[in-house]
């Protein structure tokens, strides 16, 4: 009985020093796994973010198309803007167009500020009073502002993105120097002179397609910093989602525009689409109509492109089944 035992011991060793021989051979055979490091692939492959085959929207020629057909039509002067923040993909009209930028200059402003909080130099629950000589105007700007009141950063930068409230803006602005501001806006390529009080023009689709892309990407502020400013956006004042008919579950993160005094005539309203797992950019800046019928066009070219993207992605959904 002992020396079957023993046998029988004997045998297992003598597989476990096979099988151990056969994978140390394998190993020695195969390729070494690669890493998102060594990769030449998008390292979002290999840590899961992009599926492979994920056919990604590319192609907005139609869209350009509809959309240029529809301006044509009714003889407007706008421009517009369209990426996919996934792949890059994008479609432009008119997109390096400088338009009177109204409250849409109120976004780089709220970034400025996150900045100096992250520099210790602000505390979102620093207090700033308001003095009675600060003033809003007949556009949006609450009362309540004009008197004397004390407003946390926190506060005046949800009245800021949320409310688009004019007060805000001369509350905040002390907070930057010029060359902290005119250092920003160079960065975001916004043609903007800090310190000129005539300035008309000076931001385009295609530079608030950069502002936005900063904060989806947190290229210049914190993580938590570019999520808490893009979170401010979901309910604004301006309901596009109902305007352009687009479903209620789906999150639009937006920021409008508006300028009706002095002879300007602009109406704006770009954001993100978040569509399934798409990541659309939109920027729709008009110039020259009466405000109702600007809103009006606007409702209607941001549907067609939410229309596009749907559709399309049920296109290509048939092809691989991916929902990307």
């Amino acid at each position: 009985m002992r020396i079957r035992y023993k046998w029988i011991c004997v045998m297992l060793l003598v597989l476990v020093i096979i099988l151990v021989s056969i994978l140390f051979w394998q190993s020695q055979r195969a390729p070494p796994p690669i890493t998102p490091k060594d990769s030449l692939l998008s390292p979002r492959i290999y840590t899961g973010l992009l599926p492979e085959k994920s056919y990604l929207i590319v192609n907005f020629k139609p869209l350009k198309q509809e959309l240029n057909q529809y301006i044509a039509d009714n003889n407007l002067t706008v421009g517009i803007y369209v990426e996919n923040f996934r792949n890059g993909a994008y479609m432009e009209i008119n997109e390096r167009k400088d338009f009177y930028p109204a409250s849409l200059s109120k976004l780089p402003l709220a970034i400025g500020i996150m900045q100096k909080v992250e520099d210790g130099k602000l505390s979102l629950d620093t207090l700033v009073n308001v003095s009675k000589d600060v003033t809003g105007n007949n556009g949006f700007g609450k009362p309540y502002l004009l008197s004397s009141h004390q407003f946390s950063i926190r506060e005046l930068l949800e009245k800021l993105l949320i409310e688009s409230d004019n007060t805000a803006i001369y509350l905040l602005l002390p907070f930057l120097s010029i060359a902290d501001a005119q250092g920003l806006l160079d960065y975001y390529g916004i043609n903007i002179i800090v310190n000129d009080p005539v300035y008309q023009n000076g931001m385009s689709p295609k530079s608030l397609s950069i502002v936005f892309s900063s904060l989806y990407f947190s290229t210049v502020l914190e993580a938590k910093n570019s999520e808490y400013l893009l979170s401010l956006m979901k309910n604004t004042l301006f309901d596009i989602k109902t305007i352009a008919g687009i479903p209620s579950e789906v999150q639009v993160i937006h920021k409008f525009g508006v300028n009706y005094f002095q002879g300007n005539n602009n109406f704006h309203d770009c954001g993100i689409m978040y569509i399934e797992e798409s990541r659309i950019f939109y920027c729709v800046m008009t110039e020259g109509m009466p405000e109702k019928e600007a809103v009006y066009h606007t409702g209607v070219m941001v549907s067609k492109i939410y229309e596009y993207i749907v559709e399309t992605r049920a296109k290509l959904d048939e092809l691989q089944g991916f929902h990307i």
